[in-house]
């Protein structure tokens, strides 16, 4: 199967890419840097149309690119118009040619919701949870076959410091006690990629909703 992931030179991205390489795909990575792959600016229609053309037929799309909580773009963009600028670009530029779309979004389009269930109310804080939310609903508008998976926070071996940072007071060994006790647990990279390349394993299956957590891919709808 030939699949492109967005934002392949990310923690997520990379994750993804050696998932789907090692299950024997045709992996295309698309990143800013182009560290990982192919070089495309996903603000611009005709960069993508450009690398798109060389990388058809795309059976599906894994989009994890995104500007991270606070970031601006080299020109000042704001997270939520940058984030949402790449969905609509990719979207319009490969219009119904990938028959499967994995939108990787966030948990924190629940704000400050503790309870993350089918019915948990969506209540985005930010720019980022908001471009997350307006991601999603772009996707399902456009695709009819959208996996959207809600992340928890993501670590791996080398990036263990930013785990800590979440547990413990910077610069010393005294730690946080978080109050009331936090909704969701950690993912390894290792799992997020085993759960995603399975998701493009299964392919196409009309639109469905999930969370990962911990080792678990729940599927809300």
């Amino acid at each position: 199967m030939r699949v492109v992931v967005t934002g392949s030179s990310g923690l997520v991205g990379r994750a993804v890419m050696r998932a789907l390489v090692e299950d024997g795909h045709a992996v295309s990575g698309w990143s800013r840097t182009g560290a990982d792959g192919t070089a495309v600016d996903l603000r611009d229609n005709n960069s993508i149309a450009r690398v798109a053309s060389t990388a058809l037929p795309i059976d599906c799309v894994v989009h994890c690119a995104a500007l991270a909580h606070g970031q601006t773009s080299a020109e000042g963009e704001t997270t939520y118009s940058t984030n949402l600028a790449m969905v609509r670009n990719l979207c319009g530029a490969l219009g119904d040619k990938p028959r499967h779309w994995v939108f990787m979004s966030s948990i924190v389009v629940y704000g400050n919701c503790r309870e993350m269930t089918l019915d948990s109310p969506v209540s985005p804080i930010g720019d980022y949870a908001l471009s997350k939310t307006a991601g999603e609903d772009l996707l399902r508008s456009a695709a009819s076959h959208l996996d959207i998976i809600r992340l928890c926070p993501v670590y791996d071996e080398e990036h263990l410091e930013d785990v800590r940072k979440r547990a413990f007071l910077p610069g010393t060994g005294l730690r946080i006690k978080v109050v009331p006790n936090p909704a969701f647990t950690f993912c390894r990279t290792e799992s997020l990629g085993r759960q995603i390349a399975d998701l493009v394993a299964r392919g196409p299956a009309g639109q469905h909703l999930h969370h990962l957590q911990g080792e678990q891919l729940t599927q809300l709808e």
